[in-house]
């Protein structure tokens, strides 16, 4: 009725959103079990339902429980159902939710950390450099320094370069990128530095060589990228695939125009 009292309540609606036990909410009213939800759409969206009697969808609504664990934020694709009486009036409302909760903190965690990527560019997080071959000297910018956690006023030096990457980088990224450049003449390559302060960091260098009209290569001209919050983001994207691929709920993203993009094993069951 218009107390919304609550009638019937499946397992994984008491054990996963409301954490209460069965006889602590039924044939009580909707917001004396959940005061809390007073100042929330729902008891207007649950009025209009038992005046019109209209199906409603509602998708990705966020709400908000006071639990005995403490406050529970949950994200549902929801759909609320008015059960008819003979003459068609409304006798109370079925509500089918499904748990979108973590699709919609993964869509905001890219967003966040898109948002981190477009900062890290705009602090200009580039540098550029040439190194003459014949003599082994290299020109750099001031931001150079920047990339390998060192002061401005340092003037790096090649050999001093090649001390901060990772030893595993070093041999098996960095050594065998140099090596196809010299018949490529290009260096490109992905490695982790070791800063000073013995944090981690990425960097993407990419450089092409210069060659003389005897076809001799005489210097080197390129620039140095820290790509370390867009290396955070796909080792975070990895262990969120991997999450969602072990997870015993079906997950399932679409496309903006409707259509599946993905789904784990648990949805094709």
């Amino acid at each position: 009725g218009s107390n919304f009292v609550i009638e019937t309540v499946n397992k994984q609606m008491l054990t996963k959103f409301w954490q209460r036990e069965e006889e602590a909410v039924v044939g009580k009213p909707f917001l004396e079990v959940f005061p809390e939800m007073t100042h929330q759409k729902y008891p207007a969206l649950l009025t209009r339902i038992f005046k019109t009697g209209e199906t409603l969808h509602d998708a990705e609504t966020k709400i908000e429980l006071n639990t005995p664990t403490g406050k529970n934020t949950f994200y549902v694709d929801a759909t609320y159902s008015p059960l008819l009486n003979k003459h068609g009036g409304v006798t109370g409302i079925m509500v089918a939710a499904n748990d979108v909760t973590l699709t919609v903190k993964t869509r905001e965690m890219l967003k966040l950390q898109e948002t981190q990527l477009l900062l890290a560019a705009d602090a200009n997080k580039q540098a550029n450099y040439e190194m003459d071959l014949l003599s082994g000297n290299l020109t750099h910018c001031k931001n150079l320094t920047k990339m390998y956690g060192v002061s401005p006023s340092i003037n790096l030096t090649a050999q001093e370069i090649n001390t901060f990457f990772h030893p595993d980088d070093r041999v098996d990224i960095v050594e065998k990128a140099c090596t196809i450049s010299h018949i490529t003449g290009v260096l490109v390559f992905d490695a982790r530095v070791i800063w000073p302060d013995k944090t981690v960091h990425w960097i993407r260098t990419h450089a092409r060589m210069l060659y003389s009209p005897n076809n001799v290569p005489y210097k080197m001209v390129g620039t140095v990228m820290d790509i370390t919050v867009e290396k955070e983001k796909d080792e975070y994207i990895m262990k969120l695939a991997a999450i969602v691929e072990s997870s015993i709920d079906a997950i399932v993203s679409t496309r903006l125009d409707g259509s599946i993009a993905t789904w784990n094993d648990a949805a094709v069951n």
